[in-house]
């Protein structure tokens, strides 16, 4: 499958039921198409410009999307900023060795 047309009709459509136990993925997006086949989803038609996968219902998941608090943020932001620092700093050690930049 090759993505053509505008990228705003590159699409996704997840369809399931509650009787059956699988779902259907009705993909045209290039990206989507790749992890889908990563995944070992299950191809049932493809065509010039989309692919339709078979999955079980119960691989199908919908995610709430956390809501951080300013301080939360905050704190997380700062936990980052002090182990990137840390990173740097084992990463110089690591890196000198005693060899000199010209001899590497």
């Amino acid at each position: 499958m090759t993505p053509k047309g505008p990228r705003s009709e590159r699409e996704t459509v997840i369809n399931f039921n509650e009787e059956e136990e699988t779902a259907t993925i009705w993909t045209a997006s290039g990206p989507m198409d790749k992890r889908f086949r990563k995944l070992g989803l299950e191809v049932i038609e493809q065509g010039d410009r989309h692919t339709v996968f078979r999955c079980l219902k119960s691989q199908v998941k919908i995610r709430r999307q956390k809501v951080l608090s300013a301080e939360r943020r905050a704190s997380l932001s700062n936990r980052m900023r002090l182990a990137r620092q840390t990173q740097v700093i084992t990463t110089a050690k690591r890196a000198s060795r005693g060899i000199p930049d010209g001899d590497r």
